[in-house]
């Protein structure tokens, strides 16, 4: 059993307390410590103290990708973290939203499921070091904008960089199945016990690795 700990940012804690919760964590013998996107101080600067206070391996749940980033944003601050961290961090993937008011606002399709296999898929080929030609949904190709940002052809321009490996946030059966499909791991945010139960034996689910309850507690075994 691995068991790490979540460190929200509704807890409020400046970036130094932040740091020193982490050093608590790996002195309690925690394997992990884990932090949402989206507040302050920024999820991307904090993992990268917590790699270099600590042995913990660290991560991102999630990153409301549909919400703020691009794939290769996205790519190039989570093969950093790679760099910085030895291949300690993993970054969780979330929609940022749902509903079709959610999808018209950050001008993509209701279709989350397709949405994100566009993301997972192109992230991890970014990390793998390959050129990643962009997806039809995430850059829009219905219209002559594109996603800002996002090329239609993009590279790190790095190869054997250390891993990096990407969950995606999995709160019904498809999406489960999707990361079982795509990505190298699933986080069970907001899910009960008994949610967590049905996931870890769905199909998709064996194999993966333990999911995360609401406190960002890892609670499968691996």
């Amino acid at each position: 059993m691995k068991i790490g700990v979540g460190l929200d940012a509704r807890l409020g804690l400046p970036f130094d307390q932040l740091r020193a919760a982490a050093r608590e964590a790996a002195r309690l013998g925690f394997e992990s410590v884990w932090t949402p996107a989206g507040g302050v101080p920024d999820s991307f600067h904090v993992c990268a103290a917590w790699s270099q206070d600590t042995a913990l391996r660290t991560g991102i749940s999630v990153v409301p990708a549909a919400r703020m980033w691009t794939p290769l944003g996205l790519a190039a601050q989570a093969a950093t973290l790679a760099q910085l961290s030895s291949g300690r961090f993993v970054l969780g993937l979330g929609t940022g939203g749902y509903g079709p008011g959610f999808w018209a606002s950050v001008g993509l399709p209701d279709r989350p499921i397709a949405v994100m296999r566009e993301y997972v898929t192109e992230v991890r080929g970014l990390l793998a070091g390959r050129q990643v030609t962009a997806g039809p949904i995430v850059t829009r190709a219905d219209t002559t904008a594109g996603a800002p940002g996002w090329p239609r052809s993009a590279s790190l321009g790095l190869a054997d960089l250390p891993p990096a490996p990407v969950y995606l946030a999995a709160l019904g059966p498809q999406m489960l199945r999707l990361a079982g499909e795509i990505a190298d791991g699933a986080l069970l945010n907001w899910a009960t016990p008994e949610r967590i139960a049905v996931s870890r034996e769905h199909p998709a689910g064996r194999g993966l690795p333990g999911p995360v309850r609401p406190d960002g507690v890892r609670c499968g075994a691996e």
